[in-house]
């Protein structure tokens, strides 16, 4: 299985690299992982007008066997549960590879979230995007875990 993770900005932390390093390397007996990183735009413009930059890059790293998954706090809360279910429906989806998709510290343009097959939450609280690469890896990789029947989800 190939999973490719888009994100803007390096994670920049000792304890947000070793966490999702951790987790990838879990996640790597079950599948594979391409990251693409996307330059943040850092303090140049308005919120908005960082958000549409990155935005266009984000897009432009988009492929068209990409099944693209944005995540953003209003779209669909999942249960661990409800998300191997998923994941199992969009790997078997033979001609798209499930494409997951972490903006910056702004959030994601619209025009991603447009490009979206499905927009996903992790819930409606707010997360440093940081955090988020980190619980999004723990999440694919407790998935695989329940597809396979392993007891770390328990």
């Amino acid at each position: 299985m190939k999973i490719k993770l888009i994100a803007v900005g390096k994670l920049k932390g000792p304890l947000w690299r070793d966490a999702y390093l951790y987790y990838r390397r879990m996640l790597g007996r079950y599948c594979l992982l391409k990251e693409v990183i996307v330059k943040d735009e850092g303090k140049g413009g308005s919120p908005r007008e960082r958000i549409e930059k990155e935005g266009k890059k984000i897009l432009a790293r988009i492929g068209n066997g990409d099944l693209v998954i944005p995540l953003d706090e209003r779209g669909v809360l999942l249960s661990s549960e409800e998300f191997a279910k998923k994941m199992t429906q969009w790997v078997e989806c033979r001609s798209l590879s499930p494409c997951f998709v972490i903006g910056g510290s702004h959030g994601l343009s619209p025009a991603v979230k447009e490009r979206a097959h499905f927009i996903l939450s992790l819930g409606k609280m707010t997360f440093p995007h940081e955090m988020v690469r980190v619980i999004l890896l723990e999440q694919l990789y407790r998935a695989q875990c329940i597809l396979h029947h392993h007891p770390y989800h328990h």
